[in-house]
């Protein structure tokens, strides 16, 4: 998919993608996250989730270490800034929170009292019958998070 958007705007904004240099870029890109993926793929599931928690966790500290210094760089008041933002955020939950309320307690009802359940299930032509009863299954379940979304 990410291929597939990369070749649409270029083609959108009429770019051209077999420069060299774009190329290089491209190339060398697919190198690194190929390589990284080789080296991720010799790892046992315990080092792998140990790596992953370490590179998780030291992105997260590394993005907040960027804005921190961004804004000194820009010599924005980060700590104001940030206590605006977070009223601003809270008044925003606030105002979100009866609506919120009002959507769970209508999926509560709609599974309660069995509508959910025949309203996804048998325009999938009824997960529970016939053989192929796995995919139609999933299909149903995933159909329900899709609405819900």
């Amino acid at each position: 998919s990410t291929l597939v958007g990369l070749l649409g705007v270029a083609w959108m904004q009429r770019l051209k993608l077999w420069d060299p240099v774009a190329l290089a870029y491209l190339g060398s890109g697919a190198l690194l996250l190929g390589a990284l993926l080789a080296g991720l793929a010799t790892l046992s599931a315990a080092a792998l989730a140990s790596v992953s928690a370490l590179v998780g966790n030291l992105v997260l500290f590394g993005v907040i270490v960027a804005f921190l210094l961004a804004g000194a760089i820009k010599r924005v008041p980060v700590y104001e800034a940030f206590i605006e933002g977070a009223k601003d955020g809270f008044d925003v939950a606030r105002d979100l929170l009866p609506y919120l309320v009002a959507m769970l307690c209508a999926v509560g009802v709609l599974r309660a009292s069995g509508a959910l359940g025949y309203a996804l299930e048998y325009p999938l032509g009824g997960a529970r019958a016939g053989h192929e009863y796995r995919f139609r299954r999933r299909a149903a379940d995933g159909a329900g998070q899709a609405v819900f979304r």
